[in-house]
This record gives structure tokens, sequence and C-alpha cells, in this order.
């Protein structure tokens, strides 16, 4: 039985990438007065320019043993992935290097970010914004990697690079289940 690089058996082919620019946001918390829901201005702006960036964007279709020469017309699609199919997801975030990771000492190449915002926070909003444009409902995504990472930075030049969050949406090339205890991952 063949698995993936996480132990899930079978492969995994892309049905779709997203770049988002800017700095990652994540998910905050509404206040309550135990009347009305007050909904944060900055959040609900920044989350209106993310989902108008995804929506801009059309879905890069990737086509497994296939010959692309054949499929030049149907490569790019604005079709959302329909409700019931399972999807695995792997959402990279870059921040922007901090000051304090910018002396000559420093590697030059992306840093681990251990720091706020909670990964799970920067996956609540990402997932929201896809919803209802990459994929019908947030409830097909059965699997998440998350990788945060400060951009690269080149001290002699003092360049820093890009910054953003890039999805990629996986689904399953054969049924999602097992037939017995063993077969799970762990």
């Amino acid at each position: 039985m063949e698995h993936d690089k996480i132990g899930w058996p079978g492969r995994f082919f892309e049905v779709g990438r997203y770049v988002m620019e800017g700095v990652p946001v994540s998910q905050v918390r509404h206040s309550f007065n135990g009347k009305r829901v007050f909904y944060n201005k900055r959040f609900t702006d920044k989350k209106k320019y993310v989902t108008q960036q995804i929506k801009i964007q059309k879905r890069v279709v990737i086509y497994p043993k296939i010959n692309f020469d054949f499929l030049a017309k149907d490569f790019f699609t604005n079709k959302k992935i329909e409700a019931g199919v399972p999807l695995k997801i792997v959402l990279l975030y870059i921040f922007p290097r901090p000051k304090r990771l910018k002396r000559k000492k420093d590697p030059a190449n992306y840093i681990a970010h251990v720091s706020k915002p909670d990964v799970d926070n920067l996956d609540k909003f990402y997932l929201d914004c896809l919803s209802g444009i990459a994929f019908e409902d947030d409830n097909q995504i059965f699997n998440i990697e998350s990788i945060k990472l400060y951009s690269s930075y080149d001290y002699e030049s003092k360049t820093e690079g890009w910054v953003g969050t890039i999805a990629h949406i996986f689904k399953p090339d054969h049924e999602v289940y097992f037939k017995n205890p063993d077969e799970l991952p762990w």
C-alpha cells in the first residue's frame, strides 16, 4: 500500500492553488455584550480584500497522467470543487521578517515563525475566505497542513522576500477509508 508524506494511504493530486499577497491575517474574536455582536471593522475589511483576491484568480486545474497539450483551454477554471469531495489543503503563511532577525549573523533563508498569530486562527480565516469560492464548504477538508515562516532576507542588498499566503488544494485519487485499524498512520 502506498502512502503520501504524512502517512495517508494512496496518492493525492493537486486540484487548485491560490496565492494571496499581503501579511497573513488570523481570525479574530468578535465581542458580544449580551444583546448584539460587534465585528472588528479592520478584520471584515481584510476578509473582503482577501476574498476578492481569491475570486479574481482562476484555479489552476492539474490533471494527473494526462497530456496537457489537449487541455490548454480547460487548464484554468473558476468552478468551485463540488460538495462531498474530500480535500486535503496545505497552507503556507509567509510573514515579513522582524528587525531583530535582519542582522548579518541571521540566516538568509526562511525562518520558522513561532510567535502569534496562532496557526489555527490563520487556518480558520483562510478556510472561511476559500469556502464558497474554491470549494463548496470547509467541511470537505479532512486534512490540513499549515506552515508559518518568516520571509527570506538578503543582508547585502537589504531586500526582503515575498510576503503572503499560498493555499494548495489536493484531492485523493481514491476513496479515503481504512479497512482495519492497522492501516491508520499512527
